[in-house]
């Protein structure tokens, strides 16, 4: 009898990959999703799950979730796994009583989550125990991609939505993507385990063609590595990938304004000089007024696409797994709808409320600018004129996330980040910068930095940055 998974979380494309995953075992086990506490509610009372996913703290929705699955006599001893971004100790002991068995912090790790579900159900998944390592993260507006040490099946599955995940969250019409591969250590000669890493290969680049599907896009695959090197650019259907042996290498030619072949072709409209005033996130349903008339254009024919093939879209599909284009293209629309629900100001508000924020900066403007950007959306801000200042303040290990700025009398950024590497204390930091992108990049990675915004500051920016660093689901 195939058992029943429920997955509930307000992250559509987490939802949509747990569903993929569970699927690969159709067999055996059914999977359904609900991005809220009513939806759950409803599916709870027509499908008695076998056992529930459940986002924490989804608002307060959570706890919504919990006590009607207890006063329910069907589900009040359906086994609950919990996923949170954070969660201390008391809290996990208090929620015992309503059937959580087991807490995963996000990003998720889907061997150790998926060994759980298979002593839950009594079912088994086959998850890719090989190595790898991978980190995704946006800077400016270029998208970096690392990976380290193999490549793994499903932590590839996971790179796709990761990367569609940052596309949304920062809007990235035209994709630049660097991708620096190392220690891989693939076999690509032939034999079982040349074919075998062949396939992990192939995927990682399809997927990322996939992933950045616009029509306009710069790929360049930072790697010493001679053989991926040589697979690469052998294979025409590669031929959009440019390879580059440093991140110096990489960086001037995106500096230097470098443009994908279809857009060299046709001449670029001409701009107006200067940047857009920065505007706070507009509330659900409200349109910036820059962007007013081509966002009802924008709806609507998002809405047509949907009219026109919802009924085309089989409805245990999911983005990865789409048979067809249309199937992909529409899920896609549904995603980037219920993701921008994400970005109205209450939304942001709800993930941001109660974060504890420390600001270092030896500008008085910046500190008021964070300041205000966040203690009106309910975070603590407390800001320090420079390093000392900061690393001699006993409540600095309590921060969720730090701002630091580089550049400061006696004490730098640069020093602070050595300090607290030496007392093995490493928040999440996002580096502020006034240098030029190319020296800063390669600064920061150098530092093991990996999150970092440029002055002056765009309240909307530092808001993505943050929901990117401290809200991951992949």
């Amino acid at each position: 009898m195939k058992k029943n998974v429920l997955i509930i979380d307000e992250s559509p494309l987490l939802r949509e990959y747990l569903k993929a995953k569970f699927l690969e075992n159709r067999g055996e086990v059914a999977a359904d999703t609900a991005g809220d506490s009513k939806e759950a509610a409803a599916k709870m009372r027509l499908e008695s799950p076998d056992l529930i996913l459940l986002d924490y703290p989804m608002g307060d929705s959570y706890m919504q979730v919990l006590m009607g699955k207890k006063l329910n006599p069907n589900t009040v001893k359906v086994p609950v796994i919990l996923m949170a971004q954070k969660i201390d100790q008391e809290k996990i002991i208090e929620l015992l009583p309503y059937g959580v068995k087991k807490v995963f912090t996000k990003p998720l790790k889907v061997d150790a989550l998926f060994k759980t579900v298979s002593e839950l159900l009594g079912v088994n998944y086959v998850i890719d125990t090989s190595a790898g390592i991978m980190d995704v993260h946006v800077n400016g507006d270029i998208l970096f991609i690392e990976l380290a040490r193999g490549l793994n099946h499903d932590k590839l599955d996971m790179l796709y939505y990761r990367i569609t995940e940052l596309l949304a969250l920062y809007e990235m019409s035209i994709p630049r993507i660097i991708i620096m591969l190392s220690d891989l250590n693939l076999n690509l000669k032939g034999g079982a385990a040349g074919s075998a890493d062949v396939g992990k290969l192939e995927k990682l680049l399809r997927l990322l063609l996939k992933a950045s599907k616009a029509k306009r896009r710069i790929l360049q695959i930072l790697t010493t590595d001679e053989s991926i090197r040589q697979f690469v650019t052998e294979r025409r259907e590669y031929a959009e990938y440019r390879m580059v042996s440093t991140l110096q290498e990489a960086m001037a030619l995106l500096c230097a304004g470098e443009k994908p072949a279809e857009e060299a072709k046709a001449k670029a409209p001409e701009t107006k000089a200067g940047a857009p005033e920065a505007k706070a996130p507009a509330e659900e349903g409200e349109a910036s007024p820059e962007t007013e008339d081509a966002g009802a254009e924008d709806v609507d024919a998002d809405a047509e696409v949907l009219e026109d093939i919802e009924d085309h879209v089989e409805s245990k599909g999911t983005i990865l797994n789409a048979d067809d284009p249309k199937s992909e293209e529409v899920m896609l629309l549904r995603f980037d709808r219920d993701f921008r629900k994400h970005l109205t100001t209450e939304a942001l508000r709800e993930h941001i409320r109660n974060l504890r924020i420390g600001t270092v900066d030896d500008d008085g403007i910046i500190q008021e600018l964070i300041r205000n950007i966040f203690e009106t959306m309910g975070a603590s801000v407390k800001t320090y004129s420079n390093g000392a200042e900061f690393l001699k303040d006993p409540e600095k290990t309590r921060f969720d996330l730090v701002f630091l700025d580089l550049i400061m009398p006696d004490i730098d950024g640069f020093a602070v980040l050595q300090q607290l590497h030496a007392s093995n204390y490493e928040p999440p930091v996002i580096i502020l910068s006034a240098l030029n992108k190319q020296e800063m990049v390669i600064k920061a990675f150098q530092m093991g930095v990996k999150s970092y915004l440029f002055k002056p500051l765009n309240p909307e920016d530092v808001f993505k940055k943050t929901l990117e660093i401290l809200k991951p689901n992949f």
